[in-house]
Formats: C-alpha cells, sequence, structure tokens
C-alpha cells in the first residue's frame, strides 16, 4: 500500500496547494461508489457552511484519509446500508479555520476495546467476521497528525460509527478547481492487486 510504504520510509511529506472543497470530494465519493453500489448501500454526501469554496490543504493526504474511512464503512456495513459523507467550515475562537469531515455508517460497529486501540499499526477486531490487515486506521491517524489535525471516533455494537476529522486550513483566493489527486505513473509498469476480501 502506496501511503503505508510513504509514512514508513519517513517520505510522506505535506505538499499544500489550493484545494476545491465540493470538488474534491466528489472525486472522493466517485471512489468508493461503485463498491457501495455493489453492497446496495445509500451513499450520501452533504455540504453546509461552506464559506470558503477553495482551501489551502495537501489535497492528496485528505483525498486518502477520507477514502481510507469510507472504504472501511463500506466494509464494516452490510449489504443495503447507509453511509454519511458530511463536510462543513468551522472557526475556532482563534480564527483557525478548520474544514470538519464526517463519515458515518449503519454498520455492525465496534467494542470499547477495540477503540482503545484501533489507530495502532496492525490492529484488528478479532470479534468481527470481515478480516483486513489492519492498515487503514493506521494511515488515516499518521495523515491527519502530519496535517495538524484531529479524529474523534463515536460507535456502538450493533448501531454504526461515525469519525469526525477536523483539519486546519487556510482560504484560497483562487478560483481554480485544482481537485485532482497526483496519482503515480504506472505506464509500462507491471502491478499486482490483491484484496484480502473474497
Amino acid at each position: 500500500m502506496m501511503e503505508y510504504d510513504e509514512l514508513e520510509s519517513g517520505q510522506s511529506h505535506l505538499v499544500k496547494g489550493s484545494v476545491n472543497v465540493k470538488g474534491l470530494m466528489e472525486n472522493i465519493r466517485n471512489s468508493v461508489k461503485m463498491q457501495c453500489d455493489n453492497k446496495k448501500q445509500k451513499l450520501d454526501m452533504g455540504f453546509e457552511n461552506l464559506k470558503y469554496a477553495n482551501i489551502i490543504t495537501d489535497g492528496t493526504k485528505l483525498y486518502r484519509i477520507c477514502v481510507n474511512l469510507l472504504t472501511n464503512a463500506n466494509k464494516y456495513t452490510n449489504e443495503g446500508g447507509n453511509i454519511l459523507l458530511q463536510v462543513w467550515e468551522e472557526t475556532e475562537a482563534s480564527d483557525t479555520l478548520n474544514l470538519c469531515i464526517r463519515v458515518q455508517d449503519t454498520g455492525i460497529g465496534m467494542t470499547d476495546e477495540f477503540m482503545k486501540n484501533m489507530y495502532n499499526l496492525y490492529e484488528r477486531d478479532e470479534e468481527v467476521t470481515e478480516k483486513g490487515f489492519g492498515i487503514g486506521l493506521y494511515i488515516v491517524k499518521s495523515m491527519v497528525d502530519i496535517l495538524d489535525g484531529t479524529i474523534q471516533c463515536k460507535s456502538k455494537i450493533g448501531v454504526g460509527t461515525e469519525f469526525l476529522v477536523k483539519i486546519p486550513v487556510v482560504p484560497s483566493e483562487s478560483t481554480d478547481d485544482n481537485s485532482k489527486i497526483e496519482e503515480p505513473e504506472l505506464k509500462g509498469m507491471h502491478v499486482l492487486v490483491t484484496d484480502d476480501v473474497r
């Protein structure tokens, strides 16, 4: 996994630029829509209180945070369940502008015991039938930290899970839609794709 390799090698650094919030979130939604459609899940996205259409941040890391959280929501939500991606901006007393992202699902939920260590590398909930490598939440937390943000989680077994991410950003005067994510050049390379879900 590219994100993990970058974090472990110490090469994951900030690359800030002007990002169009709605454009980026549409890209994120489209990245996971097929997975949700395959499980007949309803994937909703909502915006509120977006004072600034464009912000300065690392769009690639923001993309990876959201995609990892939504992929987990899809994986641990049963067929026909609901997933919500909600985005808004808020200003703290210190005048810091935060981009707030909520990912909420109606999935199987997590135990309090697992949540104590869920951001640790290779941490997995042995109580669930869906198995993973325990890397996704480690990547999310690491990238939130790199962006000087915060992440909170609420979960209840059999009800669902909610993650709330807040990332400090700076308003951008740019009107360009620079929401496209830089992807590595793969032309001419051999790629092996694996998945732990049958």
